[in-house]
């Protein structure tokens, strides 16, 4: 009696396991499908602009997590790879500042010597 009820036991045991995985991959799939479907209609907003400003820098939020004005959105995904250029510019921080009338990127004026310093910090802390 003891060993059918650690034989059932490990029957729901695996049932529950297997229900789990199937659910998360599920969900990982309807997200994608979600994100696609979003991304798709913010694009779509983005070039038609008839929505405010402050609703397409928020999509854009909403998709990367990170808030840029709209002039810089259309330059990164203007790109050849836009996925790739989102994530560096994601990357290098605060250690750029774009400029809406240039369309360009150029480096923030004490980044060197800021970067400099934090490697004299960072040099300082791993000699004590």
């Amino acid at each position: 009696m003891e060993d059918i009820t650690k034989l059932v036991g490990v029957f729901v045991s695996l049932f529950a396991i297997y229900k789990v995985v199937i659910d998360l991959v599920l969900a990982h799939s309807s997200k994608r499908r979600d994100e696609y479907a979003f991304t798709k209609q913010y694009i779509s907003d983005l070039h038609t602009n008839e929505e405010h400003r402050y609703t397409l820098e928020k999509g854009f939020f909403a998709i990367t997590g990170k808030l840029y004005s709209i002039e810089e959105i259309k330059l990164l995904l203007s790109q050849s790879t836009p996925s790739s250029s989102i994530s560096q510019r994601g990357t290098i921080g605060n250690f750029v500042t774009f400029s809406q009338e240039s369309q360009k990127y150029s480096w923030k004026k004490n980044t060197i010597r800021t970067s400099y310093e934090s490697m004299q910090v960072l040099g300082f802390l791993y000699v004590i």
